[in-house]
C-alpha cells in the first residue's frame, strides 16, 4: 500500500471522516446510556464534522490511502492547542500514520507561532500512543459522551525546533 497522503480537510470530506470516526464507537463507549450514545454519535455525524472542518479556529486534516480505505486517518487541532481528533483506520494502524498526523498538526501550529502546550482528552486505549508522542497524563479520568477520557498534556519544547516547517505544508 502506498504511503497515505496528508492534506487539509474540505467540507466534502465530512461524510468520509464521520464514517471513519463512527468505527471507533466500540472502543470509546463504556457502558453508556442511550442518551450518551446518541450524543456521541451526534458529535461525529456528518454535519458535526463539517462544522468542525469549517471552523476558523480548527485545523482539520485527512490522510488518503487507497481505493480500499478512502480515508486512512483524520486529525484536528484547535488553535488553543487542543488535539481534538486523531483517528487512524484499523487497516492502517501501527504504521506510523498517527504520528505523522500528529506531527503535521503540531508543526503547523508551531510554524504559525503557537508556543503553548498541547492537550488531548485521550480514550483509554490511546493513552500509550500519546505517551509515545511525549504527552503525560495531567488529570483524573473523565466520563464524556458515554466514554472515559484521560486528560493529557505536552509541554512545548525550547529552542529552534519549536518552529519547524511541516513536510508538505503549503505556505500561509
Amino acid at each position: 500500500m502506498a504511503e497515505p497522503q496528508i492534506r487539509l480537510a474540505a467540507a466534502a470530506d465530512a461524510r468520509a471522516v464521520s464514517t471513519l470516526l463512527s468505527g471507533f464507537g466500540d472502543t470509546y463507549l463504556h457502558t453508556p446510556t442511550a442518551e450518551e450514545t446518541t450524543a456521541f454519535f451526534n458529535s461525529i455525524s456528518e454535519p458535526a464534522i463539517r462544522a468542525l472542518i469549517e471552523r476558523t479556529d480548527m485545523t482539520y486534516i485527512v490522510a488518503e490511502a487507497s481505493h480500499l480505505v478512502p480515508l486512512a486517518g483524520a486529525a484536528a487541532l484547535r488553535s488553543d492547542g487542543l488535539l481534538f481528533h486523531l483517528f487512524v483506520h484499523s487497516d492502517c494502524q501501527r504504521q506510523g500514520l498517527g504520528r505523522r498526523l500528529w506531527e503535521w498538526l503540531r508543526d503547523r501550529a508551531r510554524h504559525a507561532g503557537y508556543e503553548g502546550p498541547f492537550t488531548v482528552h485521550s480514550s483509554l486505549n490511546a493513552v500509550s500512543v500519546y505517551e509515545r508522542f511525549g504527552f503525560k497524563v495531567s488529570g483524573a479520568r473523565l466520563m464524556r459522551l458515554g466514554g472515559i477520557s484521560v486528560p493529557m498534556r505536552l509541554e512545548p519544547p525550547s529552542g529552534p525546533e519549536n518552529h519547524a516547517r511541516p513536510r508538505g505544508l503549503p505556505a500561509q
